[in-house]
Order: structure tokens, then sequence, then C-alpha cells
């Protein structure tokens, strides 16, 4: 018999996290076997690199809608960001090749720390007293899931060339940026890497964060009880399972895959 749990869980947000576990490891089992494995037959991982974008923004999204249904996202970005640093620092002493400075989890742990400040900042607002800001309050409430949805989109389309220098569409709409915003070292984070900038998992901030708010606007239909029924249904419980345990996956799924082919190659040898 089902819970009241259960019944009211949203298991399809589940299964597309179980469908982006299953893409992220095919990623990276590829990205093993081309630069640290080495096999016979040759992985081209420039060719499958593309498909990290199957993956992560799922991921991305399904983290930004979540977080309109979780209790606390200051506490989630804080522990988050926790284990971010310390796939840093593994890869830094582990991997010293292939480092990760900014990789997703950090993006998601900075985007669930501002959405836990909305949160905060929307409590203040529905309890404040003075009519004005509680005028322009009512009215921002008023405005729908979606509209906010589709500025968060734009701007997320907008941003999309920070790493390359500009804001804009090449040809369309172009804003270059200041040169030096890309000599501060502390500001890849955001997206301002520098040349010399390397990290095996770069997902910066801007624009990501934006898709991020995206997912977050479109939970807002799932937080008012908007989503269909059929979203309720658990159609494949083998990736709704992937994805109720996705964090713990993605922080032990690299280990197990790279102990795993070191024993094959070691006997293979």
């Amino acid at each position: 018999m089902q819970t009241k749990l259960n019944q009211n869980r949203i298991h399809l947000l589940d299964i597309l996290r179980g469908y982006a576990i299953l893409a992220m490891f095919f990623v990276h089992v590829s990205f093993d076997l081309a630069y640290l494995f080495p096999t016979p037959f040759t992985v081209d991982f420039d060719k499958i690199q593309p498909f990290a974008y199957f993956s992560a923004v799922p991921f991305i999204l399904l983290s930004g809608l979540c977080s309109r249904l979780t209790r606390s996202n200051l506490l989630r970005g804080a522990k988050l960001l926790l284990i971010a640093f310390c796939f840093t620092m593994v890869t830094v002493f582990v991997l010293p090749d292939e480092p990760i400075y900014s990789g997703i989890l950090h993006m998601l742990a900075l985007s669930m720390l501002v959405s836990g400040v909305l949160d905060a900042e929307a409590d203040a607002l529905e309890k404040a007293k003075n009519p004005h800001i509680k005028k322009v309050w009512e009215t921002l409430k008023k405005a729908p899931h979606w509209l906010w949805a589709a500025i968060c989109l734009m701007t997320f389309a907008f941003m999309l060339n920070i790493p390359h220098g500009y804001l804009g569409f090449n040809g369309l709409l172009r804003i270059d940026l200041p040169k030096q915003l890309y000599q501060k070292g502390f500001l890849y984070l955001y997206g301002f890497a520098s040349s010399n900038f390397a990290s095996a998992d770069y997902w910066p901030v801007f624009p990501w964060m934006f898709l991020f708010l995206f997912g977050r606007f479109i939970g807002g239909y799932a937080k008012d009880g908007r989503f269909p029924k059929w979203t309720k249904a658990n159609f494949c419980p083998p990736l709704a399972l992937l994805g109720r345990h996705s964090l713990l996956i993605y922080v032990l799924h690299q280990p197990v895959i790279y102990a795993v082919l070191w024993v094959v190659f070691l006997i293979r040898n």
C-alpha cells in the first residue's frame, strides 16, 4: 500500500534524474577510457563530450525545480558546497592534470544558496508591515510563474557567451565585456576565466545559474500542486531508484569506475 508521501511524490523528477545519471555515467566512462586507461580502440572524447549536456542540463533544471520543494536551500547549498570543495581537493592531489575548480556541483551549490536568500527575502516581504513594500510584494506575487521562467531563460541565453568574452549573440547583439574581468583569478567561478585557466569540469555561475532559476520558477507549479497526475506515476522504477539517490551516486561513481577500470587493466596487462 502506498504511503501518503509516495502518493504525493512527483516520480517523474526521479526518473529524469535517473536518466541524467546514466548519461553522466556514459560520459565519465568515456573520459576515463580516453585519458586515464587508453585502450586498443580509440575513444575520441572530443566527439563524446557534447553528450555531457544531456546529463548536466537535466540536473540543473531539476535541481532548480526541486529548490521550490525543499525546506532549506541554504542548508542544502552549504552541504553541497562542502562536497564540491572536497571534489576540488581530491582532484588537485590525486589527478593534478585534471583538477575540478568550478564544476557542476560548485555551480549548483552557489545557485542553491542564492535560492535560499530568495526564500528568506520572500518570507521577509510576506511579513513586511510597510504598506508600500507590501503592495509591491503583492504585485510581484501575482505575476505568473511562466513569466519569471521566461525572463530567466532569456537572461540565460543573453549570458551564454560570458565565458567567451561577451554578452548577447555574435552577429546580432554583441556587447564585449572588459578584458580586465578575465584577468582576476577568482572570477572564474562566475564565467570570467583567464586564458590559462583549466578545469576538467567547468560550469560557471553565469550563465548556468539562470537555467537553475528557470527550473526554480517552473517548480512553482509543482509547489502549487499544478503538475498533472501522470507525473506522479512511477512508470520506470529502476530509473526512479537511481534518481532518488543521485547525489550519492554522483559522489561515488567516479571512484568506483576508476577502481573497476584499474583492476581490469591490471589483469589485462
